[in-house]
């Protein structure tokens, strides 16, 4: 069989943003560290650091500048990944309550003030360049203006601070959505050590690290260290906001996409069954995520032998995604392909022949008739039409399906092979 499970928990595949329901308004939050560095800043050159750094805590609060994965949160549950906000400065680098800041430091001087100014605007350059870029989605090049800010930032932070963790968090956030998880990971391992020891090792933004971590480390194959590290985010979320908070669902997610990559397919249908039960009683949510978990849950009750549940798990996925994207969307005869083969499994022919035929169909009238999703939908028509005794149309469907393939791949390739046995 040739199920197709979405990659809508995974940040890597090239379409991910759009699956996880990234918005604009969303990236333009992502990389504000400017309270940050004028506390920094200040603090560097004596001018009042517990002062400084109350003002950077107000700022951090009213405007949110730092999470993980997605630096800030500002859609609610849309996101599958990764939406606690970052909680700014410890309190006990705060004065004590009722102590105003030490004033027994000198003033700067004139030439100081110039050349904090002067790190102050170059830092908001970069800053601005960042924001745009990544609100094109054009994240290869926000990291040669986001890594230049960052050093910056960290000429001047303070070692071991919470807010060197929002930025190393932040600048890995730019490398993940950029594709380039190994470059991700030692910032968000970094990043966690740091938090750990300041917030404790059940803080909420320990849990949005680990689920950040747990996502690269799936990307690298190291399926079984993503596996802990979704765990204990759950375990986390679960106990700090109860089993039904919206984070929890979405660690839920990911962590059923890591099940399935070991083929654990009852925990993953399980995972995302827990994930679509608590997002259908949420506010604000992108359908399309929702929409997306169905066909996934779809994939691990079929994989876990529990075929009439996957057909209506499917069926649910089929049509909000044809409401959501028309019924000629490649996503929606994904999940027309997905319920097809779960129909052909069960002997239900005359409508998974339907179905295989509208979405061929589709893929013709919309010129992708000689994609990779075509060749599928043409290998599970053969297959069809081999229960059902048809070998003819069998066999010049399979022939077809290696000529696309052969077009496709090559004759070497993995994906000729498949089709060719």
């Amino acid at each position: 069989m040739s199920y197709f499970v979405a990659d809508a928990v995974n940040p890597f595949s090239p379409a991910s943003s759009v699956a996880r329901g990234l918005t604009v308004r969303t990236l333009v939050c992502m990389f504000l560290l400017l309270p940050v560095l004028l506390a920094a800043v200040s603090q560097a050159q004596g001018s009042g650091s517990g002062k400084a750094l109350s003002d950077s805590q107000e700022a951090s609060e009213t405007q949110g500048y730092s999470e993980t994965q997605e630096p800030v949160e500002t859609q609610g549950p849309a996101k599958t990944q990764g939406s606690t906000q970052m909680q700014g400065p410890l309190e006990t680098q705060q004065p004590p309550e009722g102590q105003e800041p030490s004033a027994a430091q000198p003033p700067a001087t004139n030439q100081a003030q110039s050349m904090d100014q002067a790190l102050v605007d170059r830092f908001a350059a970069l800053n601005d360049q960042v924001l745009e870029l990544l609100g094109q989605g054009r994240f290869e090049e926000a990291l040669v203006p986001a890594k230049e800010s960052y050093d910056l930032y960290t000429a001047v932070a303070e070692p071991d601070s919470t807010e060197l963790a929002q930025a190393m968090n932040n600048l890995a956030w730019i490398y993940t959505m950029a594709g380039r998880p190994a470059e991700a990971l030692p910032l968000y391992e970094q990043a966690l050590s740091i938090l750990e020891w300041r917030a404790g090792p059940t803080h909420l933004d320990v849990a949005v690290i680990l689920n950040a971590m747990g996502n690269v480390l799936d990307s690298l194959g190291e399926t079984e260290r993503a596996l802990e590290s979704l765990e204990r985010a759950l375990s986390i979320r679960e106990a700090q906001l109860g089993e039904q908070d919206a984070l929890v669902a979405e660690t839920l997610n990911d962590l059923g996409w890591v099940q399935s990559t070991l083929h654990r397919h009852g925990d993953s249908a399980a995972s995302w069954g827990r994930a679509v039960a608590i997002w259908d009683s949420a506010q604000g949510l992108d359908p399309q995520i929702r929409a997306t978990a169905l066909n996934n849950l779809g994939f691990a009750l079929a994989e876990d032998g529990q075929p009439d549940k996957a057909v209506a798990a499917y069926r649910r996925a089929l049509d909000e995604q044809a409401m959501l994207l028309g019924e000629g969307h490649p996503e929606t005869i994904n999940i027309m392909n997905n319920l097809a083969e779960v129909l052909t499994d069960l002997g239900q022919w005359v409508e998974a022949e339907e179905l295989f035929r509208k979405g061929m169909g589709s893929l013709e009238q919309s010129g992708m008739g000689r994609s990779d999703l075509a060749a599928t939908i043409i290998n599970n028509q053969a297959e069809l039409l081999s229960a059902r005794a048809r070998y003819g149309e069998a066999e010049g469907l399979i022939l077809k399906g290696l000529d696309l393939r052969e077009e496709l791949y090559g004759k070497e390739s993995p994906e000729y092979g498949v089709a060719l046995n």
